[in-house]
């Protein structure tokens, strides 16, 4: 993302802009997707995360600089997980759920809202943006933040409840099939090659023109789309 707005035929002031709105846009939904998971281990009566500094709205706290390289590059990627201990949890299958699955809503529920404030606010932002002062830059600012979350948590939600060890959908995959299964077996034994897999994959079928055929291509059309919907594009 950050590669394609040097590209893009703007201006230096107006590039700096959107790649500012792109990196909060970014750090914003992660953090707030790690907090999620340990607020809901909170509750769940694990207080693992809390104790280890992990329930802060601190990005240093929850960064994994190769993850947030991907998400600023191709707009996926991750965090350091959250630590939990579901040892700990007043019900130790429903705990290990309902955390797997917080993220992905904190994520839903953060491009939700950034759908709705585009849809109230869209006109006056354009028209800030028409202004011929600096002030237009703030029009820009906050025009493409509100669409970069709408873009990155789609695509984060997504990403993450793929069922391949150590995203979210795995742990919720592995929490509702048996002790000792063959899929959760492989999972913890390749999960991570799984995963440089699929990234590679795409990054090849973006390098030769066929990124249509990439299903994360297809999750950026989709919220692209939802977007122009809103705001009647």
């Amino acid at each position: 993302m950050l590669i394609s707005l040097f590209t893009s035929g703007y201006s230096l002031p107006i590039i700096l802009i959107l790649a500012v709105a792109l990196i909060s846009a970014v750090v914003f939904s992660m953090v707030v997707h790690e907090n999620a998971h340990g607020f809901v281990a909170l509750k769940c009566g694990d207080d693992t995360a809390k104790k280890r500094g992990r329930l802060t709205f601190n990005p240093l706290a929850h960064f994994d600089y190769a993850g947030l390289l991907l998400m600023l590059l191709v707009g996926f990627g991750w965090a350091k997980p959250v630590p939990i201990n579901p040892n700990n949890f007043k019900n130790r299958k429903s705990g290990i759920i309902l955390v797997s699955i917080a993220g992905v809503i904190s994520n839903l529920l953060l491009a939700g809202i950034a759908l709705l404030l585009l849809y109230f606010l869209y006109p006056y932002l354009v028209a800030l943006c028409m202004v011929s002062s600096a002030i237009r830059l703030l029009g820009y600012l906050f025009l493409y933040f509100f669409e970069y979350m709408v873009i990155l948590n789609i695509m984060l939600a997504f990403f993450n409840i793929l069922p391949i060890c150590p995203l979210d959908g795995f742990r919720l995959v592995d929490s509702l099939l048996p002790p000792a299964n063959g899929f959760s077996t492989f999972m913890y034994k390749y999960g991570n090659i799984c995963l440089i897999a699929i990234l590679g994959v795409c990054f090849v079928l973006s390098r030769v023109g066929l990124e249509q055929y990439s299903v994360f291509y297809q999750v950026q059309r989709l919220a692209i789309r939802l977007i122009d919907l809103v705001i009647g594009g």
